[in-house]
């Protein structure tokens, strides 16, 4: 798959490949991989077997840089993912490692905080539902977010982007303010009672639900054991693959 991935960009767009394993060596041989291959970096969250402490984080990440030193590496700070809270005093060690350069982050109330103490060192990307407020925080630091909502068709994804470049350059807000409670009208119908710990126990089910419920794309049945969920955790997944699909449609009639 990585292999498919580094020839389809070309060259053209970096790419960051998955070798999160149950341990450092295994880790290593697959960023090492990765790199033969032509990938730039790699997406990496902490093996999660054990619950590790701040120091066995820390000194992952440094292991990993030091044995792949031309990789970049974008932390996959998912504390339910890795049974790890990714606290203050993580950010503020791993940004003395020169190959930390991102993290894909969804903690948007410490945002501020974790960019402070990592001396900006780190590109933390929010969620893409987040990117207002981080924008309006630091506009000229924060850029970027990652998305999960790019899958059920990029069009409202661009527009968001878009839309908030523009208003961090004319300083009206307006239109993003407008379009925020319509978009999280839908998304909050992916998450179950319980919030987003509830939504981790069945990630993959939801997510696929919501995809296929989108028609942009076809991402496919769930491979055992990840594919049972409660209906009604389902129905609501499918009610933001419909939702955000209309909102699509909206967009391109001008709309929205």
């Amino acid at each position: 798959m990585a292999e498919v991935m580094v020839e389809a960009a070309a060259g053209r767009v970096p790419i960051f490949a998955g070798v999160t394993t149950l341990n450092t060596r295994e880790t290593i041989m697959q960023l090492r991989h990765a790199r033969d291959i032509g990938a730039d970096g790699t997406m990496l969250g902490v093996p999660m077997w054990q619950e590790l402490d701040v120091p066995g984080a820390v000194r992952f990440y440094k292991d990993v840089a030091e044995a792949v030193p031309e990789m970049a590496i974008c932390i996959y700070a998912n504390p339910e993912a890795f049974k790890f809270a990714f606290p203050t005093p993580f950010w503020a060690q791993v940004a003395d490692i020169p190959q930390v350069v991102s993290c894909k982050y969804i903690n948007i109330a410490q945002l501020q905080l974790h960019t402070m103490v990592s001396r900006k060192q780190i590109r933390f990307l929010p969620l893409e539902f987040d990117h207002k407020d981080a924008a309006r925080m630091d506009p000229e630091f924060h850029t970027a977010f990652w998305s999960p909502c790019a899958c059920t068709g990029p069009e409202l994804t661009i527009h968001w982007r878009d839309i908030i470049k523009e208003a961090v350059s004319t300083g009206d807000w307006t239109t993003p303010d407008a379009l925020y409670p319509r978009l999280m009208s839908v998304l909050s119908n992916l998450f179950p009672p319980g919030g987003f710990p509830e939504f981790s126990r069945y990630n993959i089910q939801l997510e696929k639900e919501r995809i296929n419920a989108a028609g942009w794309m076809n991402a496919g049945p769930c491979r055992p054991p990840y594919n049972t969920a409660p209906e009604a955790y389902l129905a609501g997944a499918r009610l933001a693959g419909t939702g955000w699909a209309e909102l699509t449609e909206l967009l391109k009639a001008g709309n929205l």
